[in-house]
């Protein structure tokens, strides 16, 4: 669409500037539906005035040179960042998938987070650099635009779902680096995730859980838990029953879970009271019921990293994720 906006026009393009607008100039932004309308014009008088300009209220191609601000490239697309998980190929999985299936009709491009997902304990920083290193920059590596007030999507997978979790913390929550990409973050969508927020499930998964109270296999970053914010309204999670990653509670059983989940994730072994050796320093002075809860714990965590089929490494049934993402994307 070229300049200038003016009352009539309207779709993607108006809804990019508009964004641009609330981004750079909020004190007197104009809402964001999409339509040049009498607040676009009231807005764009404004502005001219404090630039100097003629009111005319017709964002032109002066007022655009004076404030900096570049129309997208045509064919502008969303961008859908997918993070799969543990030793997992970039290119498939459940969140994988989803972006392939949306970017085939046209929604969206599709860019997968390599990262170095091999190794025990894992390096979850080098998935959330990676992000942070693309999400930050205004053009991909296979020069995809991407500039300021781009639409965009997240989804992350069993260890991608702590690498999204840790990214959003990190990068996106109020005040840190990258808060000015939140604005235009259509959704996220998380498979496994152990930073699920307690009884956090997706409308259409909810069938598939009869437990009430469960949360993320992490103790200590996870959304809702004291520093942490709680889980934004675009974010959903899927998990099945039955996936110690994303389903846990607070009994023994499941703070030896997360001392194993410490130390695999997060390569702590020694912090209190969520460590292995934590659980081991207080082992011989529990009852026996609890040591043998405490051992079927541990080993349940350790098996649960290789062995297949489980609830959490099973294929998933994506349609819903894909259904809720591709409404996201087309809003």
């Amino acid at each position: 669409m070229p300049l200038p906006y003016k009352p009539g026009s309207h779709g993607p393009e108006i809804e990019y500037w508009q964004a641009w607008f609330r981004r750079e100039y909020r004190a007197y932004a104009p809402p964001e539906d999409g339509y040049y309308g009498k607040d676009e014009v009231a807005a764009v008088k404004e502005m001219q005035r404090r630039l100097g300009l003629s009111q005319s209220g017709e964002f032109d191609a002066t007022t655009a040179s004076r404030v900096g601000y570049v129309p997208p490239a045509p064919g502008l697309r969303p961008i859908m960042f997918t993070v799969e998980g543990h030793s997992s190929n970039m290119f498939a999985g459940p969140v994988a998938d989803t972006a392939a299936q949306l970017e085939a009709e046209g929604l969206c491009h599709h860019q997968p987070i390599g990262y170095n997902n091999g190794p025990i304990p894992f390096d979850n920083a080098s998935g959330v650099n990676e992000l942070a290193r693309l999400i930050g920059s205004e053009v991909m590596d296979n020069l995809v635009p991407f500039p300021k007030g781009t639409p965009w999507a997240l989804g992350g997978f069993s260890q991608g779902g702590i690498v999204i979790c840790d990214f959003y913390f990190d990068y996106l929550a109020p005040g840190k680096p990258l808060e000015w990409r939140t604005p235009d973050l259509e959704g996220v969508l998380a498979y496994g995730n152990p930073g699920r927020q307690a009884d956090s499930i997706a409308d259409w998964a909810r069938s598939w859980i009869t437990q009430a109270g469960s949360h993320g296999l992490d103790p200590i970053r996870r959304f809702g838990l004291p520093g942490f914010p709680a889980k934004p309204d675009f974010w959903v999670d899927v998990y099945r029953e039955g996936d110690i990653f994303a389903e846990n509670t607070d009994d023994k059983s499941s703070e030896v879970k997360a001392a194993v989940y410490q130390a695999v994730a997060r390569s702590d072994f020694f912090s209190n009271p969520f460590s292995v050796a934590a659980q081991i320093a207080i082992l011989f002075g529990q009852p026996v019921e609890e040591v043998l809860a405490i051992v079927t714990a541990i080993v349940s965590g350790v098996a649960f990293l290789g062995d297949q089929p489980n609830p959490h490494y099973s294929p998933y049934d994506i349609s819903g994720g894909v259904a809720w993402m591709r409404d996201r994307l087309r809003s």
